[in-house]
């Protein structure tokens, strides 16, 4: 006989909002009519479980679901991580018939946003695996694909490039989801993308990666960023304004704040401030802070250690060679001895925040990018290899290799971030600083909120593919397709 959904998990990393979660439920009973459903946070009629991860809960529902009536060996579960608000019953129908016929111990739709379909899971998966379990269900099956048996279904459109989120466990989530419903409640898949096409608003509920450029001080003149604006540091106010807003929001840890810019945000004079601020500020997730790396003393470091929330700062080094004369070349100054100091400082040190170098892909250090990763592989410091940025063809090309995407598609920084300069001034686009290409706000006199808001007509057009109506020089531009957060 063969084998059957029996059951259906629901795992949540938070208690999700009591409307969208009873139409989740209500979803469900009309997907998988009068099967049992289990979940690890408390909903109105549903086992509750105390379990850590999804595969947990999959695991002790399937379980408590055989307690209550025999089950065979080919039968499985249904795995929600999160809210199903846009549950397509067509799609999960093509999953469950192709998951039983070739008795699968893993099947699912891999270019769908959360909150359309299930995982689907066989009884011999669930009990194969050892315990505790994986912690990331695809990516275990993944690394495993050797071991076990998935089928992995594709359903048009392809909508991965716009990374969303239906299963309401973030704020953006939920904003995403809130929007949608107001403009078709009944919505399926295959009527996604004409949607967003249609109103590329809803996935801009909010910025999710502010970069402020605290000053344009610096130790160093490198090569490889624009010329700095004329001396002068952000004022600590307007800092305040920005983590006020972020307060404000119900963003709850679902924006990044980067400290950055070109100049040195260590030379600012309320930088210990600035960071003890932002990293107290629930609605931050990360606080990166981009620097030189010659100001990083000892007793600098040992101050930040005591700040609350410092386990969520992730110091980013701007170090692009590992050879002295170069680094003068490449950075205008000979600090190349004093950075590399800190660094080792930093490798030694116990330390709760978290620490990289940035080594940018470029010609002049072609030869290097394979030492500087043996350097730092097995260090207490991480790697990051970025690409090299022209700024629309302001600088020259250092690039080593082209990787841009044939297809132009939307721009990631119009959609998802916002750029404040030193001056307190928000430009269009972190690619034209000074403004003198595009629309430029004032923070001193607009909201953060009011700002980006006042910008998603831009969005708007980049999603559309009419590049030429944004004040930006867009098609001289390969950022386009980098994403921040």
């Amino acid at each position: 006989m063969p084998g059957k959904i029996q059951a259906v998990a629901i795992h949540c990393k938070k208690t999700p909002p009591t409307d969208l979660l009873r139409e989740t439920l209500s979803n469900i009973a009309r997907v998988f009519p009068g099967l049992p459903v289990f979940s690890n946070v408390k909903m109105d009629g549903v086992k509750q479980l105390d379990t850590a991860t999804a595969f947990q809960t999959a695991r002790t529902a399937y379980a408590q679901a055989a307690a209550l009536q025999p089950l065979g060996e080919d039968d499985g579960i249904a795995l929600f991580e999160g809210l199903a608000p846009f549950l397509d019953e067509k799609i999960t129908a093509d999953l469950t018939a192709v998951h039983l016929q070739y008795i699968a111990h893993c099947t699912y739709c891999e270019n769908l946003p959360a909150g359309f379909a299930p995982d689907l899971l066989s009884a011999d998966f669930l009990a194969d695996v050892p315990e505790p379990g994986p912690t990331g269900l695809r990516d275990f099956i993944f690394k495993n694909i050797e071991k076990y048996d998935a089928e992995i279904l594709f359903r048009p459109p392809d909508l991965r490039q716009f990374r969303l989120d239906f299963s309401g466990m973030s704020p953006r989530s939920l904003e995403l989801i809130r929007s949608v419903k107001q403009l078709k409640a009944d919505l399926r898949y295959e009527g996604l993308q004409s949607l967003l096409l249609a109103n590329p608003g809803v996935m801009r509920p909010f910025p999710s990666y502010v970069e402020i450029g605290l000053t344009s001080y610096s130790p160093v003149k490198p090569i490889l960023f624009p010329e700095l604006s004329s001396p002068g540091h952000l004022a600590f106010d307007l800092i305040e304004k920005i983590d006020r807003e972020i307060r404000a929001q119900s963003w709850d840890g679902d924006t990044t704040v980067c400290l950055g810019g070109w100049g040195e945000p260590l030379l600012h004079p309320e930088i210990d401030r600035t960071l003890e601020l932002l990293l107290s500020n629930p609605g931050i997730q990360t606080v990166y802070l981009e620097t030189y790396g010659a100001d990083l003393g000892q007793e600098r470091l040992d101050r930040w250690k005591n700040f609350k929330g410092i386990e969520r700062l992730a110091l980013i080094v701007r170090l692009s060679t590992l050879k002295r004369d170069r680094y003068s070349y490449l950075y205008g100054a000979d600090l190349f001895e004093k950075v590399i100091k800190n660094v080792e400082n930093l490798e030694k040190m116990e330390r709760p925040f978290s620490v990289y170098v940035e080594m940018l892909k470029i010609k002049e250090v072609e030869e290097e990018l394979t030492p500087f990763y043996d350097r730092f592989e097995k260090s207490s410091i991480g790697i990051i290899l970025n690409k090299y940025n022209s700024y629309a063809g302001e600088l020259p090309e250092r690039r080593v290799s082209d990787l841009t995407p044939l297809h132009r598609d939307f721009c990631w920084h119009l959609a998802r971030d916002v750029f404040i300069t030193p001056e307190g001034k928000v430009p269009l686009c972190k690619q034209n600083p000074s403004g003198t290409k595009g629309p430029v706000q004032d923070l001193a006199q607009s909201s953060l909120v009011d700002i980006w808001k006042g910008n998603a007509i831009h969005h708007a057009a980049s999603v559309r593919g009419d590049h030429a109506a944004i004040p930006m020089p867009c098609l001289s531009c390969d950022e386009w397709y980098t994403f921040n957060g």
